[in-house]
């Protein structure tokens, strides 16, 4: 059952009005996963310049690392603002 109150505070922190207990460490992490999905691109992109072949396309590392940072950005902005997210049902209390 503990796993079950996990996902649903897990789920809460999404709605509007809701926030994690410290929004400043996942502001942390989220500036930390855009500096390290960059750092990958640069080193993929690197290591062709200097004739390594990376068994994927351009277009591919293009589209992973923008599907990267939007996921991470919504999701650590949503998680760690007060006034974004999703709307509570009218009349709705919190459920365990």
């Amino acid at each position: 059952m503990g796993s079950m109150r996990k996902l649903s505070a897990a789920w809460r922190v999404f709605r509007a009005g809701e926030v994690v207990a410290d929004p400043a460490a996942w502001k942390r992490g989220q500036v930390t996963s855009n500096a390290v999905a960059a750092l990958l691109v640069a080193l993929v992109y690197a290591a062709e310049a200097f004739g390594y072949e990376i068994p994927v396309t351009g277009e591919a590392i293009d589209a992973m690392a923008v599907g990267l940072f939007a996921l991470v950005n919504v999701v650590f902005t949503v998680v760690s603002t007060e006034k974004v997210g999703l709307p509570t049902k009218p009349g709705a209390g919190d459920r365990p």
